[in-house]
């Protein structure tokens, strides 16, 4: 009950609008990648979310949407090339993509908007797919990783499990590990 990673977007324009509020930094980044992305930006603006459940594995086909990875409006398979890309990776390290938390009343959410803007960051750096894709999961393990150590330590516990879905991705255990 501590972290959500439920978060609510009725559409990718949407999404845009809000990093370009965000700030000018924000702003100058939406402005640039509609400018150097125009189609995918054009084509990704018309995508409604509207009902979906959004959450972590759907962040990332947004993140695959935005980036140009995919035409698919299907947020799960659109997340899949996010996973597929990074599995054929074969290097050892991506970049260090966001995941920071907000605080809303009492409770603790991940920001998507922080990890979209840094995955729009490196795409506008021309940065490799397959490349960024694996930062995208290496990122979300280590955030993982950390906020697991931080409750750990919080609450004096001598061991934490966690579980879910993503943990189905052997990528993302064997960075956990």
């Amino acid at each position: 009950n501590y972290l959500s990673f439920k978060f609510d977007f009725d559409s990718i324009e949407e999404i845009y609008e809000k990093i370009s509020a965000t700030d000018e930094t924000g702003k100058k980044l939406v402005k640039n990648y509609k400018d150097n992305f125009e189609d995918i930006y054009k084509e990704t603006s018309k995508i409604k979310l509207k009902g979906q459940c959004l959450n972590v594995y759907r962040l990332w086909g947004i993140v695959s949407l935005i980036l140009g990875y995919t035409n698919e409006s299907d947020l799960k398979k659109a997340a899949r090339v996010i996973e597929d890309n990074a599995f054929n990776f074969l290097g050892k390290k991506g970049p260090l993509v966001d995941y920071k938390l907000k605080k809303i009343d009492s409770k603790v959410y991940l920001d998507p908007l922080r990890t979209i803007r840094s995955a729009m960051s490196y795409r506008l750096a021309d940065v490799d797919p397959k490349i960024l894709s694996f930062g995208v999961i290496e990122s979300f393990a280590g955030f993982i990783s950390n906020r697991l150590d931080e409750a750990k330590k919080e609450m004096q516990l001598e061991a934490v499990t966690a579980n879910g879905s993503l943990l189905e991705i052997k990528l993302l255990i064997d960075k956990l590990n």
